[in-house]
């Protein structure tokens, strides 16, 4: 590779590191936030402000297929340029929204143009440029995620005590347009002839009758369902055990520094031992910290559940990417992406609520725990069996 495209491709890892830090921290993690302060100045209800939050992951899981088959057929660039003016005017447009209708209105431009900007385009463009470091370069770009959102949740809760939601609401939208533009201008690129990136290109992802497909994206759906179901719920959990703030703080804590630590670590682990090792040992991480999560109560258990579910998180970021990668055709890697991040938004859209049910029935927390260990060895058998399924 000359000294050219050695430059662009860790322009291009740089670029996909700060997006995730800047919009797609901003709209996935930081954006919660805004809440308590949306509701209670604008006379908005908690329930209606909520399914914001609903609506755009109905509206990325929709858009998803779309997106991946553009990124084929346009190119890179287009998509993530269009992406961006979305994302970051429309977070802008929040600030100039006072009804539930016109937050619901702005929330469906920001998640077409999130779908457009982070993970299906940047997934593509890391796997393009790092064929052969594929996990552990993903594993880098995805950890931006985490970092922007240590950096952005104190600066955002200063700005929405000092200036509120309006203002801060304008000002991460100029923020987003400030980092996004220039690096989808001048960073944001393919290596020469990459198919996923080739102009015309008609990417046709995968048939929905595949047998690797279908076990696949079920696994998928499930690991979405299950992690984000557990995530949303773990505080609640807590608080309802009685445990002080404190302690239920400290875990949360440690749980995004070792999701953050785990981003890394598991990228690096896909690249060096293999997608088979890899999910066995991420599987036996989710299990263990499901097991803990059910014995809770005590401050050593919790802390050692945000140790090896914290681990464990790298692979809801990593695993549809690379195993999109690893499993079906590569001139069809972003359409795949796009069919495969439906299922999984999907199941992410569906955790929290079917989390909450079980949580207020008979089951209670324990049982949902209990559950979800259950189905968490069932989606890992799905991806296991999906991936001898391409080898066969």
């Amino acid at each position: 590779m000359n000294e050219r495209s050695d430059y662009r491709k860790w322009a291009a890892l740089g670029a996909a590191f700060l997006i995730m830090a800047g919009p797609y921290s901003i709209i996935n993690t930081i954006h919660s936030l805004f809440i308590h302060p949306v509701v209670s100045q604008y006379g908005l209800s908690l329930k209606s402000f909520s399914f914001l939050f609903t609506l755009s992951a109905i509206v990325i899981a929709l858009a998803s297929p779309a997106v991946g088959r553009a990124v084929g057929a346009l190119g890179l660039r287009p998509v993530m340029l269009l992406g961006a003016l979305l994302a970051g005017g429309g977070f802008f447009a929040y600030g100039f929204a006072r009804s539930a209708a016109a937050f619901y209105l702005v929330a469906v431009v920001v998640a077409l143009g999130a779908a457009a900007l982070t993970v299906i385009p940047l997934s593509a463009m890391i796997s393009a440029w790092f064929p052969e470091k594929r996990g552990s370069m993903m594993g880098l770009a995805f950890a931006g995620a985490g970092a922007g959102s240590f950096v952005w949740m104190q600066a955002v809760s200063r700005l929405l005590a000092a200036r509120g939601p309006a203002w801060t609401y304008r000002f991460l939208g100029l923020a987003m347009l400030a980092i996004a533009l220039p690096l989808c201008l001048f960073c944001v690129s393919m290596p020469k002839g990459a198919p996923e990136g080739r102009q015309k290109q008609k990417g046709k992802g995968p048939a929905l009758n595949q047998p690797r497909f279908l076990l696949f994206a079920g696994g998928v759906f499930l690991m979405g369902a299950i992690v984000s179901g557990v995530q949303v719920h773990v505080q609640p959990y807590l608080a309802s055990l009685g445990l002080p703030a404190a302690l239920a703080a400290n875990v949360g804590s440690l749980l995004a520094a070792f999701a953050l630590a785990g981003s890394m670590l598991g990228g690096w682990l896909f690249d060096k031992a293999g997608p088979a090792r890899s999910l066995l040992t991420a599987g036996t991480l989710s299990a263990i910290s499901l097991l803990l999560l059910t014995a809770g109560g005590e401050g050593k258990l919790l802390y050692l559940f945000a140790l090896t579910y914290g681990l464990s998180l790298c692979m809801p970021s990593l695993w549809p990417s690379y195993g999109s990668a690893r499993l079906f055709p590569k001139e069809d890697y972003a359409a795949t992406l796009g069919s495969v991040n439906l299922f999984f938004t999907a199941g992410a859209a569906a955790g929290p609520f079917f989390s909450g049910l079980l949580a207020d029935s008979a089951w209670g927390y324990a049982g949902a725990w209990r559950i979800y260990l259950a189905l968490t060895a069932l989606y890992y058998a799905l991806f296991l069996l999906s991936l001898r399924a391409r080898e066969a």
